[in-house]
């Protein structure tokens, strides 16, 4: 898979450096997605080159509006293009003790949450 050049140039100019290793996740139906292996560690990479230019956009912007104080843990947008969106990889994590009652805590907190107005203002 030939990686954009965007994300090649951002990780090198991040210090994340050259990326080693781009392993194809599987899941999705829409995107193709891709861990990427650099030296400083690990990133997220979807890929579309048929979807509107500002989806990828609209999506990091979404991302960024679900972060609230107590919330879940949500993969933060580093960088996105009209067909791409590099995140940070939240790889799979071991199961804890009482992982669900956190996590129904965490959302319960997340849909607490009011806004100045509902949604955003485009669509």
């Amino acid at each position: 898979m030939k990686l954009p050049a965007p994300v090649v140039e951002w990780c090198q100019a991040r210090g994340w450096g050259a990326i080693a290793e781009a392993v194809p996740i599987g899941g999705g139906c829409i995107h193709r997605s891709y861990r990427l292996r650099t030296a400083k560690g690990g990133l997220f990479l979807k890929v579309n080159h048929d979807v509107p230019p500002d989806l990828f956009a609209r999506e990091a912007e979404g991302l960024t509006a679900l972060v609230v104080d107590g919330g879940p843990r949500l993969p933060r947008p580093l960088l996105w293009g009209a067909t791409f969106l590099l995140l940070e990889d939240l790889s799979p994590a071991a199961e804890v003790d009482g992982y669900w009652e956190r996590l129904g805590r965490e959302l319960a907190r997340l849909h607490a949450q009011v806004g100045a107005r509902f949604g955003f203002d485009h669509d």
